[in-house]
């Protein structure tokens, strides 16, 4: 009995000088974690296309009518010399056009 009564009297006499370690936890705020709004992705969708299309967009067109289901979203593009109608889907959390359509177009 003497024995644990002078261990646990070795193990209070020597905690003082013990270093007391936190364990390094990653900083996170709400700003670095959330994304960017669903518009802003979608406009940005929006011009990557054109862009790969070859056709840039001219200056800044006007997104209307936004729709967002779910993983699919619509909205009409109005630019100088036409309208267009926009489908895009989300694949991997990124927007992707689907489909361009001009509208009002006769062929």
């Amino acid at each position: 009995m003497l024995v644990p009564l002078a261990l646990a009297t070795g193990l209070m006499a020597m905690a003082p000088q013990w270093v007391i370690v936190d364990l390094p936890y990653p900083e996170v705020s709400g700003a670095e974690t959330a994304s960017p709004p669903i518009d802003a992705r979608i406009a940005e969708a929006v011009t990557t296309y054109a862009r790969s299309r070859g056709q840039p967009l001219p200056g800044k067109p006007e997104m209307t009518d936004l729709r967002v289901e779910k993983g699919t979203a619509s909205l009409r593009l109005k630019m100088a010399d036409r309208t267009e109608i926009v489908v895009l889907l989300r694949v991997n959390n990124e927007w992707r056009v689907l489909q361009s359509l001009v509208e009002g177009a006769e062929y």
